[in-house]
């Protein structure tokens, strides 16, 4: 009796599973049309409508069109039960975002990476913008259902740490998990930040429609996330993608790199920035020397001013990394046959002076050509993967 009774709740609680799906995706829709989309029986449908009425996570918004006689009830999902806070690390300016249950953004912060990228400094950053949120929209604080945090690195999964994350002092072992839960009693996720970016590309943006994608962020560091077969492929490790360890040049191999790898050290736009300074601080003629009168100041955004104005040292260094790209994109193609390799990060602000060199080389090598765009999300590819990182995790715990 007991494996009987075990049986019929496991399919009342897949029912309810699916009946919300389905009204997640129509928006609004009948008592009637649900029955008749899921296959199901009306006694069956309203039963399970009126649970999940009183659970508070459907609505009645009115009646829908009739043929004749009484006009049905329409129903949709309560996107206000809970709320999920989605937090990207992957650049200098830091986002926390708190999103609804179908991944709008109801508010973001920003913040700034303190000088010395102290582990410990940034997790009380991360708190204080959280809190700052809450303080504008006290309603979500007590109904928030988890906290996805998005990182450089790669992730322990054991101890629920980052390991290998150069970027930040103090970082690698930190509980960050840990002192987040326990500080907002939620369930805390730590993913990589560049896989939730993809995740983001791939739920929310240009990638929507595609099966097998590699998304590129070229920022502080270089990383790729991989979607394959629909699915985040992270590895055996969950280190895949952590392509600024390719080595793009076989002379490299004879080089030492202080926690950076060998594609990061040449292509990172720290590593672009440290390249046009130099060359400027050496004496090379430019028109970025009229502009500024310390090499220091350069920034990516003067790179681009002085690509508009078709200056020969922004080209030099600009094209140098976009041939490191483009050997990048055309390993991973030759591994993975994707059909679609989206760019993010700071490196955007090049625009097409850095895409179209990338297309142009990659394209000479590759067995076969995936489009190579730009990531139409932008800073908010992270946020979006975090919320559906979070939203995956509500969504299966939502019955329990």
């Amino acid at each position: 009796m007991a494996r009987i009774g075990g049986n019929q709740h496991l399919v009342r609680k897949t029912n309810l599973k699916l009946i919300i799906e389905t009204i997640k995706r129509k928006g609004t829709i009948s008592r009637a049309e649900l029955a008749k989309e899921l296959i199901l029986s009306a006694p069956s449908v309203s039963s399970n409508i009126d649970q999940l009425l009183k659970m508070d996570l459907l609505r009645e918004v009115g009646e829908g069109d009739s043929g004749g006689g009484r006009k049905p009830i329409l129903l949709e999902f309560n996107k206000e039960y809970g709320y999920v806070i989605g937090i990207d690390l992957s650049s200098e300016n830091c986002r926390t975002a708190l999103g609804d249950l179908l991944g709008n953004i109801i508010a973001m912060e920003q913040f700034s990476l303190p000088e010395d990228k102290d582990g410990e400094k940034i997790i009380e950053k991360i708190i204080y913008t959280i809190q700052e949120i809450f303080a504008s929209y006290p309603e979500t604080k007590n109904k928030l259902k988890a906290i996805t945090v998005g990182t450089p690195g790669v992730i322990d999964p054991e101890a629920n740490t980052v390991r290998l994350s150069p970027q930040f002092r103090g970082w690698d072992h930190l509980p960050v998990k840990q002192i987040l839960s326990e500080h907002f009693q939620v369930p805390v996720l730590l993913k990589n930040d560049i896989n939730l970016a993809a995740l983001g590309e791939a739920h929310y943006g240009v990638g929507k429609k595609s099966r097998n994608l590699a998304y590129i962020s070229v920022d502080m560091g270089v990383g790729a996330g991989i979607i394959l077969k629909g699915k985040l492929f992270e590895g055996s490790n969950l280190a895949a993608g952590e392509i600024g360890y390719m080595v793009p040049d076989v002379d490299m191999l004879d080089e030492e790199f202080d926690g950076y790898g060998p594609l990061e050290a040449r292509t990172s736009v720290p590593a672009l920035l440290k390249q046009v300074k130099k060359l400027v601080a050496g004496g090379e003629v430019s028109i970025i020397n009229q502009w500024v009168d310390d090499p220091d100041k350069i920034t990516l955004k003067i790179i681009k001013q002085a690509l508009d104005n078709q200056d020969a040292l922004a080209e030099k260094a600009v094209t140098a990394i976009a041939r490191y790209l483009a050997v990048a994109t055309a390993n991973l193609q030759a591994v993975l046959d994707l059909d679609l390799i989206i760019i993010g990060g700071e490196i955007r602000v090049l625009e097409n002076h850095l895409l179209d060199l990338v297309n142009k080389q990659a394209g000479k090598i590759m067995p076969t050509k995936p489009a190579i765009i730009y990531s139409v999300l932008n800073s908010k590819a992270g946020i979006y993967g975090a919320f559906a990182i979070g939203l995956d995790y509500v969504f299966k715990h939502l019955l329990d």
